[in-house]
């Protein structure tokens, strides 16, 4: 067999690298590579498949393209070349047949041929609904991403969505331009060509706006035909599985041919690719492109270390906020425990958001209470502590569902008493929930009412003093009465003979005037038998 033809890249396909590499990767782990099967090895073909083979070999016929390196070619004495001859190849061998094999000129007359069953195997061909119904396919053994050609001025990165509605070549009859005519969006004007030669030609010279065509040929042919203007601008969705297609008339055919190609080895196959599509790219680089590359890796050295410390700076001023964000929230916390009075915040689902210590304290609260989050347990439990729990419940039923500020006093059954002040607590306009403030007022009632106690004392004293002196002056202003009554009649009484009758009647005056004296501080009455003026001076 003649020297197999290398591709090579020149500089103007070394614009193909990123979609090159991506293809060589596909390729490399794609799971459509043939592996060795679980099946039966060749030496175990069925008796009827061996028979057949023996049996038939004129129908052993297959076609293939003259013009589609390097997949399938011919050579300049006209040998079968390229990817698929050396597939072939192996599987003559497994089998032990020999292959009729017919070329064809164009795609399109080689798949007529398969689809009329003038041949019975065409050795590079994608699967499609349509195919399927004259021909089986086996397991693909090569991938080749299908890829946009242009014009260098069209730069790169053009999708399929970005030629809708123009003009785009391709071979007719390969599996693409079905896709490319009734792909669901974007759809294009399809123009067919009967070479790839053609369409790279009308793509240079302007007469069509791209040329859809596998990466393996488009390289090729843009290398021997030195279309220095042309590059890949851009890639599509879709891949050539590359098969063995074998007419549906031939079953057995085709399960022989599957088992020969499963049998063999991946690095066989891969060496067979390599063969054929072995892509050597030129790595150097401009001086102009150095310089370029220098500029970006010293910025890019610069960014990032801008970056880091940037997000130094702000890690360690963010870790400082959290630092004085937890002091605060202790400060806060310690402040809430602390005050004297219990504190109980809930939300508008009616769960505790929020309680000090003191509030669980002053309820008195259980240990195993003071872990719940449903407030109406906690009410429920404190209910029979109170004197008025029908109340109660009543009013925080009632300021649940309000927005009003609310201050009560709270009797308890021990004795008791707590102010209880409640308000919404409202945030953006919104209100989240309530809280409720206890504070225990019990000894500020017990001294209120002993302070109460003493002042009616002090006040029943008070009007007792008052009392006191008032009979006092009363008194005083009597006894001068009786001063003067008494005083004027013992004197009329002294100057009087024994024998005046009237001395009889001023003693009766004297003894009835006698009886009712009061001493000044209303402490005794003055003796009747002693003259006034010793006790009383007027």
């Amino acid at each position: 067999m003649p020297q197999k033809k290398v591709l090579r890249a020149n500089s103007s396909i070394v614009r193909l690298m990123p979609v090159i590499t991506a293809w060589l990767l596909l390729t490399a782990v794609s799971p459509a590579l043939p592996a060795k099967a679980d099946g039966p090895p060749l030496t175990l073909l069925s008796a009827e498949e061996r028979v057949w083979l023996d049996q038939n070999p004129e129908k052993l016929t297959l076609v293939y393209n003259t013009t589609r390196p390097p997949v399938e070619f011919s050579s300049a004495t006209g040998e079968f070349m390229g990817m698929a001859a050396d597939i072939i190849d192996r599987i003559e061998k497994q089998l032990n047949v020999v292959f009729i094999k017919r070329p064809s000129a164009t795609w399109e007359e080689a798949l007529s041929a398969l689809k009329r069953e003038e041949v019975s195997l065409m050795p590079a061909i994608v699967k499609t609904g349509e195919r399927e119904v004259f021909a089986f396919f086996t397991t693909p053994y090569t991938v080749l991403p299908v890829v946009i050609i242009g014009v260098r001025a069209m730069g790169t990165g053009t999708t399929l969505d970005d030629l809708a509605g123009r003009r785009v070549a391709m071979v007719a009859g390969i599996a693409v331009e079905e896709y490319l005519r009734w792909r669901p969006r974007g759809r294009v004007q399809v123009v067919p060509m009967p070479h790839a030669v053609q369409g790279l030609q009308a793509a240079s010279l302007g007469q069509v706006d791209a040329f859809v065509e596998n990466l393996g040929s488009a390289a090729y042919y843009i290398e021997q035909e030195r279309i220095d203007n042309l590059q890949v601008v851009g890639t599509t969705e879709y891949n050539y599985e590359l098969s063995l297609g074998v007419s549906r008339k031939y079953p057995l055919l085709f399960s022989a041919v599957q088992k020969a190609l499963a049998d063999i080895p991946p690095a066989d196959l891969g060496t067979i690719r390599k063969q054929w599509i072995s892509l050597q790219i030129h790595t150097g680089m401009s001086a102009e492109t150095k310089r370029l590359t220098a500029i970006i890796a010293v910025f890019t050295a610069l960014l990032l270390m801008g970056l880091a410390l940037i997000s130094y700076t702000l890690k360690r001023r963010l870790n400082e906020k959290m630092a004085t964000l937890g002091k605060n929230m202790e400060l806060l916390r310690a402040t809430f425990n602390a005050t004297p009075d219990g504190i109980l915040a809930v939300n508008q689902d009616l769960k505790v958001t929020h309680a000090n210590s003191q509030f669980y304290k002053m309820w008195r609260i259980p240990p195993g209470l003071q872990t719940t989050e449903d407030d109406e347990v906690l009410r429920e439990f404190v209910l029979d502590q109170l004197e008025d729990p029908v109340g109660f419940r009543n009013m925080t039923q009632t300021l649940y569902h309000s927005r009003v500020q609310n201050r009560r006093e709270i009797l308890f059954k021990d004795g008791r008493v707590f102010d209880c002040y409640s308000a919404p607590m409202i945030l953006e306009g919104e209100e989240i929930g309530r809280v409720w403030d206890f504070r225990d007022i019990s000894d500020h009632k017990r001294a209120e009412k002993e302070r109460e106690k003493l002042q009616g004392q002090v006040l029943q004293s008070q009007k007792l003093e008052a009392v006191g002196i008032l009979a006092g002056g009363v008194a005083h202003d009597f006894n001068n009465m009786l001063g003067a009554i008494i005083g004027y009649a013992e004197l009329t009484l002294g100057r009087m003979e024994e024998t005046n009758p009237f001395r009889r009647n001023l003693g009766k005056i004297l003894d009835a005037a006698r009886v009712p004296r009061i001493s000044p501080d209303n402490s005794w009455p003055l003796p009747a038998n002693k003259p006034f003026h010793r006790w009383y001076s007027i």
